[in-house]
């Protein structure tokens, strides 16, 4: 092989290794603008905050809100209690998860 054909060689080599990363390019960038549009959500969600700080209310019904899906989600969630060997009230969200420990004695 001359030097000619081996820069050809080269050539389709290259070719062949950049078309090889196209799809992986464009799935990327598919990624990419799929977390842009997430974090647009959330940066929206959050200058709402104060909003929804403000028009939270602690109960449903006769169920306590969940402040997390409230403030986190928007949506409403109740907090229910949970057993527990202490004197401390506990409560958790069955929506999401959310915790909360409501200490002797703070009520």
């Amino acid at each position: 092989m001359n030097i000619e054909q081996a820069l050809q060689q080269a050539l389709t080599d290259l070719e062949r290794e950049l078309q090889s990363k196209k799809s992986a390019f464009a799935r990327e960038l598919g990624e990419i603008d799929a977390r842009r549009t997430q974090l647009i959500a959330e940066l929206d969600a959050i200058g709402r905050l104060p909003e929804r700080r403000r028009s939270f209310v602690s109960r449903i019904g006769r169920d306590y809100q969940c402040p997390c899906c409230w403030i986190v989600k928007e949506s409403e969630s109740s907090i229910q209690p949970v057993a527990s060997s202490t004197d401390d009230d506990h409560f958790e969200c069955r929506a999401c998860g959310y915790k909360l420990l409501v200490r002797s004695g703070n009520r």
